[in-house]
């Protein structure tokens, strides 16, 4: 198994669990600037936490030359939103090299938790 087939379902799982954190915000423009009760206080450590990760992941990638795939993954999206799967899946396999059916499958999955 090589550097790729391990990394990139870690990147596909912090990208996911990017995602829906950022869906789950309320919708305000950004970070409250500081927590305002228990809830928050949670919010705010797993947001933290969450960025944490996300740099050490990038340094990872960047480490062993893997390219970021957000890029190409906002294109499955834009795909998905227009209602145009068949392009999403073609834009997620050239995204990460997948093949048909794991491409459809995560294509599916990111539709889901899309609510799309």
């Amino acid at each position: 198994m090589d550097a790729m087939e391990l990394v990139w379902p870690i990147v596909l799982l912090v990208l996911g669990l990017i995602v829906g954190f950022a869906l789950g915000r309320s919708g305000k423009g950004g970070r409250p600037a500081g927590p305002r009760d228990e809830n928050d206080t949670v919010e705010h450590a797993a947001h933290a936490r969450l960025s944490a990760l996300d740099r050490k992941l990038r340094s990872v990638m960047d480490h062993l030359g893997v390219p970021d795939p957000e890029p190409a993954l906002q294109d499955v999206l834009r795909f998905l939103e227009q209602g145009k799967k068949v392009q999403a899946v073609k834009a997620y396999r050239d995204a990460t090299g997948a093949d048909l059916h794991s491409a459809t499958q995560a294509v599916d999955e990111i539709a889901r938790e899309n609510g799309l």
